[in-house]
């Protein structure tokens, strides 16, 4: 106990304790020595006067060289008891902001600085502007702009180019200021993916695809353009609509991947005699797996945004089915998973509507689906209670291309024959496995 204790002496006070005040049970009289217990400090009571005078503290007589029990009383900073416990806010004290590009440059404040004074000067023109950033670009330092500010560039670039009224497009600007930053190799996939919307918006899809193949090029070459990560806020440069806030929670690859499709699929639309490319499509998705692979929905929010006309729009959506169905390999049961569930949940018109719709594209690729899949359909068309459907399909397996049934296709017809309540039933059935066990043999 007296090892680990704060020893008062006649002589002098320990300098940790002064000032406190401690509670009773934790201190310790040995004569005319104070020992306090560390273990049992406390802070909320004071010491009691060990002797019978009346209650009052007892103070410390600083200038004195002896210090006994009677003498003693201290009183300690909680900030040191409690090391934890926050401190009092003192508020930074506010620098001037600086809105005069003019002044930025007398002040010789940092390229940065003064490209955000450039962004916060209302009178700046388009000229200015474009020599500051050629500035910045030339002075050779090595300082990176960071998203925000060129996204405020971009911002700042169109806000002016509106108020002046001028026949020049933004997309002229944006370009202009894209291609030092790709030259520069500090481009980042949003500023790219910026101005080819703006393009879109503007209705030059060639000249949209155009960029966002260049672009594909620089973030194969510089995959940090991606590491930014993406505003959730559409950026105010006049090619948005009023819902444009909503927030789009995708990644940046998934944004990129996007535009350029809506970009594709437009560029089909200005050239007449292009055809859909699903190789080409392949490359836009890039390898981009799962939930990370642009849908139909961010197809059709990105459609919103740019504020495309509705025979555009409706174009698109086309070639977005006809790159869906491009994908389909009908010769493979999940192509027909869609039908059967209809069957199942009782949705017979549908079931065959669903089945129809595929033979027709299976036929208009040249497909030839085999035993199995006409086997498959011919149990949907059961399941849906369309038992002549199913007959059909089996009474034209060789215009079909098939020449010989199969076991399965077999069995589909005994079941059609078996649930049929027609006439002469048993002898149908026992017709049908004749010819099952007959086909069986070798």
């Amino acid at each position: 106990m007296l090892s680990r204790a704060f020893l008062i002496s006649k002589r002098r006070l320990i300098p940790t304790l002064a000032p406190s005040t401690v509670s009773r049970s934790s201190v310790l009289f040995f004569n005319n020595t104070v020992t306090v217990n560390p273990l049992r400090f406390n802070s909320t009571v004071s010491i009691p006067d060990p002797t019978p005078t009346p209650k009052s503290k007892l103070q410390v007589d600083s200038s004195s060289k002896t210090t006994n029990a009677s003498e003693f009383s201290a009183e300690i900073d909680e900030s040191s008891i409690h090391p934890n416990k926050p401190r009092k806010f003192q508020p930074r004290r506010q620098r001037q902001k600086i809105t005069n590009y003019q002044d930025a440059i007398d002040m010789g404040l940092a390229p940065g600085n003064i490209l955000f004074a450039l962004v916060e000067d209302p009178t700046v023109d388009l000229t200015t502007i474009h020599e500051a950033i050629s500035k910045y670009f030339t002075s050779g330092i090595p300082e990176r702009i960071r998203g925000p500010l060129a996204q405020r560039l971009f911002s700042k670039l169109a806000k002016v180019n509106e108020q002046n009224e001028t026949k020049v497009s933004n997309s002229y600007h944006f370009k202009k200021v894209l291609n030092q930053l790709l030259e520069s190799q500090i481009a980042t996939s949003s500023l790219i993916d910026r101005t080819v919307c703006q393009l879109l918006h503007e209705g030059d899809f060639g000249g949209a695809l155009a960029l966002w193949i260049q672009g594909l090029e620089y973030v194969k070459q510089y995959p940090e353009a991606f590491g930014d990560k993406i505003r959730k806020e559409a950026a105010n440069d006049g090619a948005v609509t009023e819902n444009a806030h909503k927030k789009v929670p995708i990644s940046r690859e998934t944004q990129f991947a996007t535009t350029g499709l809506v970009s594709y699929f437009l560029s089909l639309k200005q050239d007449a005699k292009s055809e859909l490319d699903p190789e080409f499509v392949k490359l836009i998705i890039g390898d981009l797996k799962g939930r990370e692979r642009p849908n139909f929905f961010q197809v059709k929010y990105l459609l919103n945004r740019l504020q495309i006309s509705e025979e555009n729009s409706k174009f698109v959506s086309e070639q977005w089915d006809n790159y869906r169905l491009s994908k389909v390999d009908y010769n493979e049961l999940q192509a027909w998973e869609t039908a059967m569930n209809s069957a199942h949940l009782g949705r017979s018109r549908l079931a065959n509507t669903q089945i129809e719709n595929n033979l027709k594209h299976a036929t208009e690729r040249g497909v030839k689906l085999s035993a199995d899949i006409w086997a498959y359909i011919m149990r949907i068309y059961i399941i849906s209670k369309n038992f002549p459907a199913a007959l059909n399909v089996f009474s034209k397996l060789g215009e079909h291309g098939v020449s010989k049934p199969t076991a399965e296709l077999w069995n589909e017809l005994l079941s059609v024959h078996s649930k049929l309540n027609t006439p002469h039933k048993k002898q149908r059935v026992d017709a049908v496995t004749c010819y099952l066990i007959t086909w069986m043999k070798p």
